[in-house]
């Protein structure tokens, strides 16, 4: 908050100071005359530094190539002073200008550079920015404003100003905001980095005092949008823009397996598990959702101490139910879901916490058991066992187990291969509690990190997501993250490249995570607390190799006949019905384009041929 207000008020001190007009047409006036002496005028009349000001045409001031270039007297009448526009800001105390970066992420590559008419000023630990709209000409130097013209006529608008650039869906560097329905309403602005949208939250209870009232034959009430209102005309809004709308159910209110927890109405939906799909499709159909999340941070591994601290569970409470009511409400949704629309293609996700994510969580295993039925999984790095906001993402120290750790196992386990289907999670101010809140400058360097990681292994990842959209004000969190996932946007549907050859045996250890990890006493908080068929395999291009640097692998399109909704099978039982002419003779694994899941017919596949030496 510190950091804000200090940036705030540079940023007034700094437009209110400049506004100093100098030069012939304004009575000859300098810039030290306004209290600027280092600053040049320029031929426009304004006062900065740079060529722009000091070069060609500047008019008094530390002018650059032999002083000021004479100009006539200015032609009567007087011209009328024109509606200023922004000025450029003075040098702050010492000599030290204001920054400016095109974003958060290069800021700091372009420090010592002054952003003409921006607010920017400087950040603590030698960061800088300004907005890139403020700063369209970072990378040629600032641009002076045009020479008054007489008595200017305002144009008459046209046409309306153009709405915010807008992210959209897509299957991978994905950014997820989850809009609790209790809270305000978000502005176009607000959502315009988003792609996906997740309403928390549809439950099976009545908010109370102390503990909330569960109904006992679990029936999910309709959902509110924002406001504590419904808002079909807000959805739509979104859905038109390309952005995704996804139901999550469940929440902390459902049960949460932390101490001090006294909600228990997840224990009311075991053994329910059809009936609780069929009233989410039905919910998503009515309100036109794009899918369903599913939200469950309560106990199902009691006895294995996974879980342990459950003492609010009912008499209807078994670990065999809970791990049951996942595991078959999970492949209920994945079926009713693909059955409601022949054209429409619904997600369905989980967002469990950090330390159901790790290979001995019967969590886990479940969710292995059924990769094929998830389209994603947003793993909650908050609360748990990770901190990666303090640790980075392969460090620990403050967190019991790096992040790296986790997210390497599911991307190599539980979804071989893909880490297109993991959603990093974050929390910005909700979890205090833990030490777990994320600002956007630290979300943004976790990101980084992942990209970076094991030389660029999880480089097209599926992106990130936060608790919550209230708390992003002004996208100062949204921002920087988005400006990091947008560089490797549409990597899965633009296909692989080819990479450097690694070497395998010096790869940096990472941390296991310990069996049966115990969270750290964490508060309760609300977050989350394809191609067409051809008549033959058509190679896609690839790098000529070299003799010194072979391709590191090379990949075909083939063809596979499916039904509807049926898994892939294995790699092995699906290379022998491929037709495919096969150049290497090892293929390390198969990767079918945008899902796992054949919508039946005819299924471009994308073979990968590995020539990884350790195979």
């Amino acid at each position: 908050m510190k950091q804000s207000i200090l940036f705030f008020l540079l940023s007034n001190l700094a437009v209110s100071s400049a506004q100093w007009r100098c030069g012939q047409d304004f009575g000859g006036a300098t810039c030290a005359e306004g209290g600027f002496p280092t600053y040049c005028c320029s031929s426009a009349g304004w006062c900065g530094t740079g060529d722009a000001y000091c070069g060609a045409g500047c008019q008094s001031g530390p002018c650059s190539g032999g002083g000021p270039t004479p100009t006539p007297p200015p032609v009567d009448p007087p011209t009328p002073p024109p509606v200023d526009p922004p000025s450029p800001p003075p040098p702050s105390p010492g000599g030290n200008y204001n920054y400016c970066g095109s974003s958060w992420l290069n800021a700091n590559s372009q420090c010592g550079q002054s952003c003409y008419g921006g607010t920017n000023a400087e950040c603590s630990s030698g960061l800088c920015y300004a907005d890139a709209t403020a700063c369209p000409q970072v990378f040629d130097g600032p641009t002076p404003p045009p020479a008054p013209t007489p008595n200017p006529t305002p144009p008459v608008p046209t046409t309306p100003a153009p709405s915010p650039t807008t992210a959209v869906a897509r299957h991978d560097s994905r950014l997820v905001a989850y809009l609790g329905n209790w809270q305000s309403c978000p502005s176009e602005a607000q959502v315009a980095p988003y792609t996906h949208i997740v309403i928390a939250f549809a439950v099976s209870y009545s908010w109370a005092a102390g503990q909330n009232n569960c109904d006992a034959q679990c029936n999910i009430a309709a959902p509110l949008i924002c406001n504590n209102a419904p808002n079909a005309a807000l959805v739509q809004q979104w859905q038109a823009a390309g952005k995704k709308v996804i139901l999550s159910f469940g929440g902390a209110g459902m049960g949460g397996s932390w101490s001090g927890d006294v909600n228990n109405c997840w224990d009311y939906c075991f053994g329910k598990e059809e009936q609780v799909a069929s009233q989410l499709v039905q919910i998503v159909k009515d309100n036109n959702f794009d899918g369903v999340d599913i939200d469950y941070e309560y106990c199902y591994d009691v006895a294995g101490g996974a879980h342990g601290g459950c003492g609010q569970v009912t008499s209807d409470y078994t670990d065999e139910k809970a791990q049951n009511f996942l595991s078959v409400l999970t492949s209920q949704l994945r079926q009713k879901l693909d059955e409601a629309s022949t054209t429409k293609t619904y997600e369905l996700t989980h967002v469990p916490m950090d330390s159901d994510l790790v290979p001995s969580s019967k969590y886990y295993q479940l969710l292995k058991a059924q990769h094929w039925n998830i389209d994603f999984v947003m793993p909650q790095y908050y609360n748990s066992i990770t901190r990666p906001a303090q640790d980075g993402f392969a460090g620990s120290g403050t967190g019991q187990v790096s992040a790296a750790s986790i997210y390497t196992d599911i991307a190599n386990d539980l979804f071989p291969g893909q880490p297109d289907k993991i959603v990093f999670g974050f929390c910005i101010s909700d979890c205090s509690g833990t030490g777990s809140n994320a600002n956007g400058m630290q979300a943004a360097n976790v990101m980084e990190g992942i990209k970076s990681y094991n030389n660029g292994e999880f480089a097209c990842n599926g992106g990130a997501f936060f608790w919550v959209m209230e708390h992003d004000t002004g996208n100062s969190f949204s921002d920087p993250v988005s400006a990091v996932l947008e560089t490797t946007s549409g990597c899965i549907d633009a296909g692989p490249s080819p990479t450097p050859n690694p070497t395998p045996a010096t790869s940096q250890p990472t941390p296991n995570p310990t069996p049966n990890p115990t969270p750290a006493t964490p508060q309760p908080t609300s977050p989350p607390t394809t191609g067409t068929p051809t008549n033959d395999p058509t190679p896609l291009p690839t790098s000529s190799p070299t003799t010194s640097s072979p391709t590191p692998f090379v990949a075909t399109v083939a063809k596979y006949v499916c039904t509807k909704n049926e898994p892939l099978p294995l790699q092995s039982a699906l290379m022998a019905q491929l037709q495919v002419e096969i150049v290497q003779p090892k293929v390390k694994r198969i990767v079918v384009e945008r899902e796992e899941r054949c919508a039946g017919g005819m299924k471009n596949v994308l073979v990968h041929q590995d020539l990884l030496p350790h195979l």
